[in-house]
């Protein structure tokens, strides 16, 4: 038995006792607390045939907005598939609602995170809601209608010429400031799929938002007190919900993210149809999840 001789053996197979038992416990509840500090929480929308996450835990809603009244069901979505990728394709007037910050599980408190796959098309034969107005453009995703200063954010695309466009961001948060209009990319090919991500720290010294477009990095900071009272976003997005002032059913619900347009607006969208490939918000550490690099 070498060194260690019967006597060691068996104080190694002795059983514990319970206040060993106890000790043991705490350690392996403190190990599991420090292990899951910082661990994101994920929804993430492929849109292969329906409007679940991956996880099957949450599901988007489809509408086809009725302008300052409330929404219909969505109740034939356009679910395809074209070069091995699954997607839903949103006619000028259907959005989808993601679930509320709250069931996403948003946490101001850190960054927190909105990834989407889209691509733009041409509608045919090309729906102009308002015939005065040329302009072609399309909400793509965001909390509100597209008004510079109206509560939370919103990206659009619009048609510059051609088969191009540009792509802007929106920030504001409803007291009558001016908000922030920043201009995201321009050259933005129509009929090509676009990545886009959107990082948000609220809190801290440097509030600002970290974008990346297809690759390429840029930042809005939102320091400017003038533009935007960062207090009254990060109570927005920690559960917050829309005034009363709101049309269309959404006076005082809870808050969330829309892809693709809203209930109202002036007008809704332009000429253009919006596919999806993903969605993807994500909340807590600040490393990425890695199906949201997919």
């Amino acid at each position: 038995m070498g060194t260690w001789g019967t006597a060691g053996v068996r104080a190694l197979l002795r059983p514990i006792s319970l206040k060993e038992a106890a000790s043991l416990a705490v350690m392996f509840v403190l190990l599991l607390l420090l292990s899951s500090r910082g661990l994101a929480t994920e929804c993430l929308y492929e849109f292969s045939g329906d409007f679940s996450d991956v996880s099957l835990n949450s599901s988007v809603r489809g509408f086809v907005a009725v302008n300052y009244s409330p929404s219909l069901a969505l109740s034939a979505p356009k679910f395809e598939t074209q070069d091995g990728d699954d997607f839903i394709a949103l006619d000028w007037n259907h959005y989808l609602r993601l679930p509320n910050f709250i069931e996403l599980g948003l946490d101001t408190s850190g960054p927190f995170k909105a990834n989407i796959r889209f691509k733009l098309n041409d509608s045919a034969p090309g729906f102009y809601q308002d015939v005065n107005n040329p302009d072609v453009f399309r909400n793509i995703i965001g909390t509100h209608e597209g008004a510079r200063n109206a509560l939370g954010f919103n990206v659009f695309f619009e048609k510059t010429e051609g088969q191009l466009g540009a792509i802007a961001l929106m920030v504001g948060e409803g007291s009558g400031r001016e908000g922030y209009l920043f201009y995201i990319a321009s050259d933005v090919a129509i009929g090509q799929w676009h990545e886009l991500s959107l990082r948000f720290f609220l809190e801290g010294n440097n509030p600002r938002i970290d974008i990346v477009f297809d690759g390429g990095p840029s930042k809005l900071y939102l320091s400017e007190s003038e533009r935007v009272d960062n207090e009254r976003l990060i109570e927005f997005f920690s559960g917050g919900n829309y005034s009363p002032s709101y049309k269309a059913g959404l006076a005082g619900t809870p808050a969330g993210i829309f892809v693709g347009g809203f209930p109202y607006g002036d007008p809704l969208n332009q000429g253009l149809v919006l596919s999806v490939d993903n969605v993807a918000i994500q909340s807590g550490d600040e490393q990425d999840s890695p199906r949201l690099n997919q």
